[in-house]
């Protein structure tokens, strides 16, 4: 069976999450993953692979067939995504952000966070974001406009780790083991550090789901 990662929310990524608190709008959540193919998934063909719920997600809506990302590579997808733009314009190119690096993405640039703030929507983004922190955490997500952010900054291939996958599978590059090990932030604080990788998963899962029913709770209350 294939192991993959997924990074961005729940999604493991994680990818970012919108949640609406008018029932005229639909809420959104997107989910974005790294080093997955278009092969990979059990509703694309592949003989192998299990991913019921993705599976499950595609049998009730669309499944598109054609797709193209902005980068092979994390911080430039990203930035991609987030903006709409190629990432040559949005200055995060070719590479990715390191551990140590002190710039991000600009911050003049207006991300989909931004635009659906603009709609009155409640934007949160739960995940790996490798767009860069900076000193005082200048660029991390909740400088674009999102509410909440749960995550860690980098990827965890830029922070010293023996165990990634459980039970006790290596990583399956080698860790930076110069850097310090991977901080967990709660909007711009850091709450764990080194933070384990084995249980992050289910931490995002719960934060995700924490946080859309604190949207829809808050919903309820304005309708009320």
């Amino acid at each position: 069976m294939m192991v993959c990662q997924i990074t961005f929310i729940v999604l493991l990524y994680i990818f970012p999450l919108f949640a609406v608190s008018s029932q005229v709008k639909p809420n959104i959540v997107i989910l974005f993953a790294d080093d997955v193919g278009y092969g990979d998934l059990g509703s694309y063909g592949h003989p192998t692979s299990s991913t019921p719920n993705l599976d499950k997600l595609s049998s009730n809506g669309l499944l598109f067939t054609q797709f193209y990302v902005g980068s092979p590579v994390c911080s430039p997808s990203r930035a991609s995504l987030l903006t709409g733009r190629l990432p040559p314009r949005t200055g995060v190119y070719p590479g990715v952000f390191e551990a140590n690096c002190t710039g991000g993405l600009p911050l003049n640039e207006t991300t989909i966070a931004q635009v659906l703030k603009q709609q009155q929507y409640q934007t949160g983004m739960i995940g790996k974001w490798h767009l860069g922190v900076g000193r005082n955490q200048k660029y991390l997500p909740t400088n674009f406009e999102f509410d909440y952010y749960f995550g860690i900054p980098y990827t965890h291939a830029q922070c010293p780790c023996i165990t990634c996958f459980w039970p006790d599978a290596p990583c399956l590059v080698p860790c930076k083991p110069f850097f310090t090990g991977c901080p967990l932030y709660y909007n711009t604080e850091i709450i764990d550090q080194p933070v384990d990788l084995l249980t992050l998963n289910d931490r995002y899962a719960t934060a995700a789901r924490n946080f859309i029913a604190q949207i829809g709770r808050a919903s309820c209350r304005e309708r009320v």
